[in-house]
C-alpha cells in the first residue's frame, strides 16, 4: 500500500488486518502528497532525527539500553577468541557455574598465573578475581590482551573438561589441559600484529611464539 492510497482509499486509517498486529492510532491524514515522487522509507531515531532507514540504526532505537559492565572490556576486545569469550560472559553472569577453589581449577589456574606472574590472584574467589581483573587496565597493551586470553581460555577448558566428564566419561589431568591453553594462547598471539617494544619481546621468548607484525600498540 502506498502513502497515497492510505490516504486517499483508507481515510488514514489503519486496515482492519493491520490493525490486530500494530494497535497505533490513526495516523492524522493531513498529508501533502507529491506526485511526482515515489514513497521513501524513513526512520526517526531515539535522538528525533528523521533520516533514512537502517536495520542497524532500527536495532539500535529498539534494543534496551544498558549502562557498560565494568567488566566489558575483560570479555569483548578485538584480540578475543569469540567462543572463548562467550563462555566467559556466561560464567560472569552466573550461567556457567565456575569454581576457581576447587582442586582442578585452582590447580591448572595456578600454572597459568607462573607463566603470567600473576600469582597474587591465586586461591581467590571467583567473583573476586573478576572484579580484581576488571579493575586492570584492559587495553591494547601485549600483557593485558595475554592476561584476558589466559583468563578465558581457562574458563572455556574447565567448562569443556566438566562437559567430557559429564557427557563423554572422559577426563584429562591438569598437565594435559595446561599444556592446550598454553597452545592456543601461543596460536592465538602469533596472528597478531604487534608493536616492537621490550614487553612483546619478553612475551615472545616466554611463549615462544613470533608475532605477526605490528600494529597493535603495546
Amino acid at each position: 500500500m502506498s502513502v497515497k492510497e492510505f490516504v486517499e482509499v483508507s481515510n488514514g486509517k489503519w486496515p482492519t488486518a493491520w490493525a490486530t498486529k500494530l494497535p497505533v492510532n490513526d495516523v492524522n491524514h493531513n498529508i501533502v502528497l507529491s506526485s511526482d515522487q515515489h514513497d521513501k522509507l524513513m526512520w526517526r531515531s531515539n535522538d528525533g532525527l528523521l533520516g533514512k532507514f537502517s536495520v542497524k540504526q532500527a536495532y539500535k532505537d529498539l534494543s534496551s539500553t544498558e549502562s557498560e559492565v565494568p567488566w566489558c572490556k575483560l570479555v569483548w576486545f578485538s584480540q578475543n577468541i569469540p567462543k572463548f569469550a562467550f563462555i566467559l560472559w556466561l560464567a560472569i553472569q552466573g550461567r556457567r557455574q565456575i569454581h576457581m577453589s576447587t582442586y582442578y581449577s585452582n590447580g591448572l589456574w595456578s600454572r597459568v598465573l607462573e607463566k603470567i606472574q600473576g600469582q597474587q590472584w591465586v586461591n581467590i574467589e571467583w567473583q573476586e578475581l573478576i572484579e580484581q581483573l576488571a579493575n586492570l587496565y584492559n587495553g591494547n597493551a601485549i600483557n593485558s590482551v595475554v592476561r584476558r586470553l589466559c583468563l578465558a581460555t581457562c574458563v572455556y577448558m574447565i567448562w569443556q573438561e566438566r562437559n567430557f566428564r559429564l557427557f563423554r566419561d572422559e577426563s584429562r589431568n591438569v598437565e594435559l589441559i595446561f599444556q592446550i591453553v598454553c597452545e592456543t594462547v601461543k596460536n592465538r598471539l602469533s596472528g597478531l600484529n604487534v608493536k616492537n617494544s621490550v614487553a612483546v619481546k619478553k612475551v615472545e621468548e616466554i611463549w615462544n611464539v613470533k608475532f605477526a607484525g605490528t600494529g597493535l600498540k603495546e
